[in-house]
C-alpha cells in the first residue's frame, strides 16, 4: 500500500479526535482548514456589533497563539493573492484597510466579503457565521480597533509601520481571527467543531474537476492543488506539484498534469494533514529530514487518540530507545558494577516486553522520511512498512545483538556508567564512521554524510537489511585503527566499542564466541596488542610522579600494526622488554611472558604470524584482551611494583 493510502487510513482512523486538543499533542486538522498566526483577535455580540472589552492583542507566547482557519485550494497559492474563507490580514477584513494606509486593498476586501456572503448564504451557514458577515459588512474594522485603543496612528493619520508593532509584525499586516459572544458565552470559532463541519460540507459543493482517484481508485473531485507547511507552519515545500507549464516538468512523456497524478480532494487533504500531525507529534529532525514512524491498527471502528502512536524510537541507542522514563540506576549501590549491569538487563526485558504487548500481530508499522532539496519542493525519501509483530522482533534483536561494553550517560543523574550490552545508535554509528574531534570529547560529521548514513542504517534495525553496510563498517573500523586521532575518552567510548559492535552484528549475528575465535590469526595479533599496550600503560603509571598519561608506542605504530603486524609487533615488544617489561614485579612480568608466548606459539602452529594485513576481528581480539587484562589484573595497585 502506498504511503498516501495509509496517511489517509490513519486520519481516518483518528477521527474522533480532529480539530481537538488532546492532552499536549498538536491538534490533528480538519479537512480544507489549516493554520496561522493571527495577531489580533475580534469578538463580536449577536447582533454584529464590535466588544472593544472583549478584543485585543494576542500574547505572542501564549499557549492559544496557534489559530485554525479554513482555506480554499485557491487561498495564496503560487503568486494569487485570494483571501482565505475567515480568519485573514488586515487587507482583507478590513473594509477601511485604505483609509488608514497609502495602499488601495479595495478589491482584496471585496474578494474576501463575496466568498464570505457565499458561505454564510449556503444552508451549510450558522448563527454565528451570520453575525461575523453583518459586522464587517459595516466595514468599521480598524476604525474600532482604533477607538478600542488596540492599533495606533502615527501623527499623519495612518497606521504606523516602524513603531507598535504587534508581535514584530507591523500593524497593518497584522492577522485576525473572530469570536462570538452568545448566551453569556464566548465562542472562539477557530476552535469550534461547528464551524469545521460548516465550512467543509459547504466547500464540497464548490469543488469540481471529477476524475479518478489514482490513490482509492474512485471518481472524485480532484485537486491541482495540494498543502503545504507539512514540517512546520513555515514550510513552503510541497510534497505533490506539477505547476511548470514551460519547464517540461510533464511534457513529452503526459499531455497533462492529470495523466501524471490525479489525487482526490479529500484524500489529499487528509493523507497530508495526517503527515503533519504525525511529524510534529513524533517526528525526529535530522538536518532538514524528518522521519516519522507510527502504527496503524487494522481494526479502524475504534476510534482511539492513541492509534496513531510512536511504536520504539529507531534513532536513540538502547537506553534512549526502551529506558528513557526509567530511573533504572536509583536502586543500585554507587561504584556496584555488576549491580547496575544486572538492573540494566532486568529494567530492559521489561521496556521490551511492553512494547511487544503494545503491538497485535495485524497491526501495521510505518516508517516514512521526507526531506527537501529546494525550498520549494519536498521528497519521500525513504517509506516502508513492516507487520507489527516483525517490526518489534527486528528491533528487538537490533538491541540485543548490536553491541559492546561501553560508558552510557543516565538521564536523571548525568552520572557516567559501564554497561556490558548496549547498542549505539544510528547517528553514534554515522559519527563513529565518518566523524572527527573538533573539540574535545565531541565528534562531528559533514550533515548530509551523517543524514545519508543513518538513512542507510534504518533498514538493518527494522530487519530489511540482513547487515549494515560494509562500506560503513570498513570506514568506522579504519577510524579506530586510528587512535591518536582521538582523545582517549571518545576513543575508548565512541569509535572502537561502536566499530566493534558493527563487527559482531555483521560478523557473527551479535554472538562472539572466543573459542572460536582461538585460532584467528587478526583476532590473535589483536590480543597481542592490547598486551603490549597494557604493560607499556602500567609500567608508566608506576613510575614516581603517577601522571604520565603519554601515548603509548602502540597507539602511535596502530595504524602500522594493522597493515604489517609480525615486524610492528617485534619491533614493539623488543622496547617494550627493553624499557617497561623489566618494571614489573616477577610475578606479573611472568604471567605476561607466559601469555604473549602462548599467542605466538598459535600463530607459529597455523602460519599466521607474517605481515600481511589485519582484518577487522583485530579489534575485538584487542577489546576483549584489554577488558579481561583491566578487570583481572590492570586496575589492582598491589599487583604491581618496581623492581
Amino acid at each position: 500500500m502506498g504511503w498516501i493510502q495509509m496517511l489517509e487510513k490513519t486520519y481516518d482512523a483518528c477521527e474522533s479526535i480532529v480539530g481537538k486538543k488532546v492532552n499536549e499533542d498538536p491538534i490533528l486538522l480538519p479537512i480544507s482548514h489549516s493554520t496561522a498566526n493571527a495577531q489580533l483577535e475580534v469578538t463580536i455580540d449577536m447582533d454584529g456589533n464590535f466588544m472593544p472589552a472583549l478584543s485585543g492583542i494576542i500574547p505572542k507566547d501564549g499557549e492559544d497563539k496557534i489559530t485554525i482557519i479554513p482555506v480554499m485550494a485557491s487561498s495564496r497559492s503560487g503568486k494569487q493573492s485570494s483571501p482565505h474563507a475567515l480568519g485573514d490580514k488586515l487587507c482583507y477584513v478590513a473594509g477601511d484597510y485604505s483609509l488608514y494606509t497609502n495602499e488601495d486593498k479595495t478589491e482584496y476586501y471585496n474578494d474576501y466579503l463575496n466568498n464570505l456572503r457565499k458561505w454564510t448564504m449556503s444552508e451549510f451557514s450558522n448563527k454565528w457565521l451570520q453575525c461575523v458577515y453583518i459586522y464587517l459588512k459595516k466595514a468599521t474594522l480598524i476604525q474600532d480597533l482604533i477607538k478600542a485603543k488596540v492599533l495606533v496612528l502615527s501623527e499623519g493619520g495612518l497606521l504606523s509601520e516602524c513603531e507598535n508593532k504587534i508581535q514584530s509584525i507591523a500593524q497593518k499586516e497584522a492577522m485576525v481571527r473572530f469570536a462570538v459572544w452568545d448566551s453569556g458565552e464566548k465562542h472562539e470559532l477557530w476552535k469550534e467543531p461547528e464551524m469545521y463541519q460548516s465550512f467543509i460540507e459547504y466547500y464540497k459543493t464548490n469543488l469540481c474537476n471529477y476524475n479518478i482517484d489514482y490513490v482509492t481508485g474512485e471518481r472524485m473531485s480532484c485537486s491541482e492543488k495540494h498543502p503545504w507547511k507539512i514540517r512546520n507552519s513555515g514550510d513552503q515545500a510541497k510534497l505533490l506539484s506539477a505547476n511548470d507549464t514551460s519547464g517540461f516538468t510533464y511534457r513529452g512523456r503526459f499531455a497533462n498534469r492529470e495523466q501524471a497524478a490525479s489525487i482526490g480532494y479529500e484524500t489529499s487533504q487528509k493523507a497530508h494533514n495526517a503527515l503533519r500531525w504525525l511529524l510534529a507529534r513524533q517526528g525526529k529532525y535530522i538536518d532538514g529530514e524528518m522521519t516519522v514512524v507510527w502504527k496503524l491498527p487494522q481494526n479502524l471502528k475504534e476510534k482511539d487518540s492513541n492509534l496513531a502512536l510512536d511504536v520504539v524510537d529507531l534513532f536513540g541507542d538502547t537506553q534512549e530507545t526502551f529506558l528513557a522514563d526509567f530511573d533504572w540506576a536509583a536502586e543500585c549501590r554507587d561504584e556496584d558494577d555488576i549491580e547496575l549491569d544486572r538492573k540494566f538487563a532486568e529494567k530492559l526485558n521489561q521496556a521490551m516486553a511492553g512494547y511487544r504487548a503494545k503491538l497485535q500481530p495485524d497491526d501495521e508499522v510505518i516508517i516514512l522520511s521526507v526531506d527537501a532539496a529546494t525550498t520549494g519542493r519536498l521528497a519521500v525519501t525513504y517509506y516502508q512498512e513492516v507487520p507489527g509483530n516483525e517490526f518489534i522482533d527486528r528491533v528487538l534483536h537490533w538491541h540485543q545483538n548490536c553491541t559492546w561494553p561501553r560508558w552510557i550517560k543516565l538521564h536523571e543523574t548525568k552520572k557516567w556508567v559501564f554497561i556490558n550490552n548496549t547498542a549505539p545508535s544510528p547517528n553514534e554509528i554515522a559519527l563513529a564512521a565518518y566523524g572527527t574531534e573538533q573539540e574535545k570529547g565531541y565528534l562531528t560529521c559533514n550533515d548530509k554524510l551523517r543524514k545519508a548514513t543513518i538513512r542507510r542504517i534504518l533498514p538493518c534495525i527494522i530487519g530489511l537489511s540482513p547487515k549494515i553496510p560494509a562500506d560503513i563498517v570498513k570506514a568506522a573500523v579504519n577510524r579506530a585503527s586510528n587512535p591518536q586521532a582521538y582523545s582517549s575518552f571518545v576513543w575508548q567510548n565512541c569509535v572502537a566499542p561502536v566499530a566493534c559492535a558493527m563487527i559482531k552484528y555483521n560478523e557473527f549475528d551479535g554472538k562472539v564466541n572466543s573459542m572460536e575465535l582461538e585460532k584467528d590469526r587478526s583476532y590473535l595479533f589483536g590480543q597481542l596488542l592490547a598486551i603490549l599496550e597494557k604493560v607499556e600503560e602500567r609500567a608508566l603509571y608506576l613510575q614516581e610522579s603517577k601522571t604520565d598519561d603519554r601515548l603509548t608506542n602502540a597507539k602511535k605504530m596502530w595504524n602500522v600494526y594493522t597493515r604489517r603486524p609480525a615486524i610492528t609487533y617485534e619491533r614493539l615488544y623488543s622496547h617494550i622488554v627493553r624499557a617497561y617489561l623489566k618494571r614489573l614485579n616477577p610475578g606479573a612480568r611472568a604471567k605476561i611472558e607466559n601469555k604473549i608466548m602462548q599467542i605466538i606459539n598459535v600463530l607459529r602452529e597455523t602460519d599466521g604470524f607474517n605481515n600481511n594485513p589485519l582484518n577487522e576481528r583485530y579489534l575485538l581480539g584487542y577489546y576483549e584482551e584489554r577488558e579481561k587484562l583491566i578487570k583481572s589484573k590492570g586496575e589492582k595497585s598491589n599487583e604491581g611494583g618496581e623492581e
